[in-house]
């Protein structure tokens, strides 16, 4: 677990979230899903790389699709692992995002913006064509 991994964690807590679920299986893998009565956090682990999800309305949202529509992204570039010389494991997405800065700031906009779920469902949209075609 990173220590920007671990520092979320502990603030989703104290936020007042609840551990509503939490799994773990075998090669470095796990959920956690913190709970509270206006959004869901779901932190996962898949062989030591960690990423996390909103659930709002029962709908899930990635950070990076909150983050990108936050900051108004609107170019994108494909860094899989296929395009990366030499491959290197990443350990926490998305690659470049410090989730104890946006995790905070992505829940108060996903809670408090009237059409945040319409503008993600765009950003991914627009995100997926540029990337995917």
């Amino acid at each position: 677990m990173t220590d920007d991994v671990r520092t979320t964690c502990d603030w989703l807590v104290a936020a007042g979230f609840a551990i509503g679920e939490e799994r773990y299986g075998s090669m470095h893998s796990g959920l956690v899903r913190f709970v509270r009565s206006d959004i869901t956090v779901v932190v996962l682990s898949d062989r030591g790389e960690w990423q996390l999800d909103f659930e709002v309305d029962g709908k899930p949202y990635d950070l990076g699709a909150v983050v990108d529509t936050r900051m108004n992204r609107t170019e994108w570039t494909r860094t899989g692992r296929a395009q990366r010389q030499p491959p290197q494991f990443v350990f926490q997405h998305p690659v470049g995002v410090v989730w104890i800065d946006e995790v905070p700031a992505s829940i108060q906009w996903l809670l408090s913006t009237p059409t945040a779920v319409e503008e993600v469902n765009e950003t991914r949209r627009r995100r997926s064509k540029a990337l995917w075609g």
